[in-house]
């Protein structure tokens, strides 16, 4: 991909380069998902919360979650084997390879994933609530763009 030398482009590329930046703090994460789980009255951390989501979506062995959400395996292993003992999660044999398991989410855990999900619509329906429907769709079509595009290019360090 070549180098854009548009000064106007850049510009661009900057503000969105910043904005992005804020958004993607830890700091603001993390507080907004601890405002969140307190709303829906749930006591998951943010990455218990996607592994969660995670497994939901699409049942999978711990390295295959590890990968999706870019923990390492030992750590997957651990926040997984908590959502274990809260019933949140369940491990079952992989029907390719008995050896392996394969995490998916309980019953319990996607009514805690439907609450949080819950919460942080209310959250972001109250941040946005002076744009209009229109502004917020094309806010929605251009977050999912951009996900697309940073996960075809490997994630944000683009390897």
């Amino acid at each position: 991909m070549a180098l854009i030398d548009d000064p106007t482009q850049r510009d661009d590329l900057t503000r969105i380069g910043e904005a992005l930046a804020g958004v993607f703090r830890a700091g603001h994460a993390a507080r907004m998902h601890e405002r969140v789980a307190e709303q829906a009255g749930v006591a998951v951390d943010r990455t218990g919360f996607v592994l969660l989501a995670k497994a939901m979506r699409e049942p999978a062995r711990i390295s295959q979650l590890a990968d999706r959400i870019g923990l390492d395996v030992s750590t997957t292993s651990r926040k997984v084997a908590e959502l274990e003992a809260a019933g949140l999660v369940v491990r079952t044999h992989d029907p390719g390879d008995r050896r392996a398991a394969v995490v998916s989410t309980t019953d319990g855990g996607k009514a805690l994933v439907a609450r949080v999900r819950g919460a942080r619509n209310r959250a972001f329906g109250q941040m946005l609530a002076g744009w209009d429907a229109a502004d917020r769709a094309r806010l929605a079509d251009l977050l999912e763009r951009l996900v697309e595009d940073i996960d075809r290019q490997g994630g944000l360090s683009g390897g």
